[in-house]
């Protein structure tokens, strides 16, 4: 592993180049009026310490094992194993690798079985999104991604860093170009109009006017910039931000 590859890992491992389309729905739900890139921006530098904390322990101890390194050898070795160990067994696999089954199964496996079934008239693609929206659905693929997490984890790291470098790095870099670009080229009329075309062919004909009429008739209107939820939205990314990096065992590797 090169210094390349411990630099995507990091990357890879805190969502720096996903947290803007990630959290873009929810956080205009749960804390409308925020400004997103304005929270990211502010979360930069809230956590630029962080960085070069952790940029410095990598340096001066640059083995593999991440905090279990540092803290084993700046405090004890029984908090070293004691924090990392909850933290990966509490945080990484009871909360990551189950929401990351059903972010798969939500936001991933059911759009695309969904869309495909609808554009080809393919009622059992249409079914099958419809079994990964149920909860037996959504845990039968959280339990997918936790084996293949552990055979992940358990096979040598070097296949792990081949697939990084030539399947992840590739296809995350082309997918966030798609992305900016779409965002970046479109605009209020063709969202429109791509709106209602897909919503005609799943079955939904004008779907947007009658979204635009129900939020109008019920006195919706957009709301306006709140520096309050933008603040918040901040301290969460933050939160997610520390919850991603703090634990990275592979922090301080430059070869294997």
């Amino acid at each position: 592993m090169n210094a390349f590859d411990v630099a995507w890992w990091g990357i890879a491992g805190t969502g720096g180049l996903y947290l803007l389309f990630y959290f873009m729905p929810y956080a205009q739900y749960y804390l409308p009026g925020s400004n997103l890139a304005l929270s990211i921006a502010l979360c930069l530098l809230v956590m630029l310490p962080l960085y070069a904390l952790y940029a410095s322990l990598a340096s001066a101890m640059p083995r593999a094992g991440g905090d279990y390194v540092y803290q084993s050898r700046i405090l004890h070795p029984a908090i070293g194993f004691a924090f990392p160990f909850s933290w990966f067994t509490v945080v990484w696999v009871c909360v990551f690798v189950a929401f990351g089954g059903y972010v798969v199964a939500a936001l991933g496996l059911t759009p695309i079985f969904l869309l495909l079934g609808s554009l080809y008239s393919n009622s059992q693609m249409v079914a099958l999104a419809s079994y990964l929206q149920s909860s037996s659905g959504t845990f039968l693929v959280s339990v997918v991604v936790a084996v293949l997490s552990l055979v992940i984890t358990v096979y040598p790291m070097k296949w792990w860093v081949l697939a990084q470098r030539f399947v992840l790095f590739p296809f995350t870099l082309i997918s966030n170009f798609v992305i900016i670009y779409l965002f970046a080229s479109s605009n209020s009329f063709y969202f429109h109009k791509m709106f209602d075309f897909w919503s005609n062919r799943m079955g939904y004909p004008d779907l947007y006017e009658r979204i635009v009429q129900s939020t109008t008739s019920i006195g919706y209107t957009v709301p306006s910039f709140s520096l309050r939820h933008t603040i918040l939205l901040m301290a969460v990314l933050s939160i997610y931000t520390v919850s991603k990096t703090s634990p990275l065992p592979g922090a301080g590797i430059l070869k294997v």
